[in-house]
């Protein structure tokens, strides 16, 4: 990518993350991540953006970044419950989520189903990348995990989560799968760590 698209993209997603207002910071409340959203660069997309931004106003910014903390790509998450509830940069591919979980020196890296859950997982001290959407992964991806001791698939639990699953563990073979009955960030809402700590550490987490 041009170093001027990600020069564009940095300057927007900071611009984002000093907007993020009430309803973006009530919403990461609710999710229990809220102290997670400055190290992770969450925002808001204000009102007042520029024209470029239009289609996005009062969303919920998630940047994507390089593990040299380069930005490549923001997706944003609908704080509403009219209209889409994912919008991304058109003709902008969008990779994994999260890859400086990849040099944070971890014996284990899980690869979740969604950017919230891997931050929700992050929140518990945990090594996560975030796919966008169950049917979001390539084969090729499986060269970033070369190195990686172990590696967990943590799709949702329901048919698309089981096929997340079982593609990238066609590609990685050493990969095992974590399951719950819910999903990631419910489970930590709804029930606490305590859950997810048991799954992750059943799945093979170290």
């Amino acid at each position: 990518m041009p170093a001027s698209r990600t020069k564009h993209l940095a300057e927007a997603a900071t611009t984002f993350s000093q907007s993020l207002g009430e309803r973006g910071r009530e919403f990461l409340e609710t999710r229990g991540i809220a102290d997670q959203a400055g190290g992770k660069g969450l925002g808001e997309v204000p009102q007042d953006c520029d024209p470029e931004w239009h289609p996005y106003r009062g969303m919920l910014s998630i940047p994507y970044l390089t593990a040299s903390n380069e930005v490549v790509n923001i997706r944003f998450r609908n704080l509403t419950d009219s209209g889409p509830k994912y919008l991304q940069l058109p003709g902008t591919p969008v990779g994994p989520y999260n890859l400086k979980a990849l040099t944070e020196d971890a014996s284990t890296v899980v690869i979740a189903e969604g950017e919230l859950d891997a931050v929700t997982l992050s929140a518990l001290g945990i090594a996560a990348i975030g796919m966008p959407g169950a049917n979001s992964w390539k084969h090729h991806y499986a060269r970033l995990f070369d190195g990686i001791q172990n590696v967990i698939v943590w799709g949702d639990p329901d048919d698309a989560g089981r096929k997340f699953n079982a593609e990238i563990q066609k590609s990685i073979p050493r990969a095992l799968a974590a399951y719950m009955e819910k999903d990631i960030n419910d489970t930590y809402v709804q029930d606490g760590p305590m859950p997810i700590l048991e799954a992750y550490s059943k799945a093979g987490g170290a």
